[in-house]
């Protein structure tokens, strides 16, 4: 009986750190530029805060997609691979006609 309250304790034990160890990145800005918050905002995942964030910002939300660059990436691209909830929030700020395939090309043969 001891023996598999021992492998039970060491099952729950290494999977608990397997999931600390997933978890999600942090992101902290390291400067208090406009456009920094703003990055840091799109990647947490918040719909209404970025929103808030943008209006705040005095910037529209067509410029900051087109301009902004997060890392050396567009803010698209940087909310894709940092982000949380990444699909939600770039459909708002690129539109409906968002994919995550949008570098894709469809080529038709003949």
């Amino acid at each position: 009986m001891k023996t598999l309250t021992k492998v039970i304790t060491t099952t729950v034990l290494t999977l608990s750190a397997i999931g600390f160890a997933s978890a999600s990145e942090q992101l902290v800005p390291t400067d208090s530029f406009t456009g920094t918050k703003l990055c840091v905002v799109a990647a947490k995942g918040n719909k209404l805060k970025l929103n808030r964030a943008i209006n705040k910002s005095g910037m529209s939300k067509r410029y900051i997609v087109e301009n902004l660059k997060c890392n050396g990436m567009d803010l698209v691209s940087f909310v894709e691979q940092h982000g949380s909830n990444s699909h939600k929030i770039n459909t708002f700020l690129a539109g409906k006609g968002y994919s995550k395939n949008t570098g894709t090309t469809d080529i038709a043969s003949l």
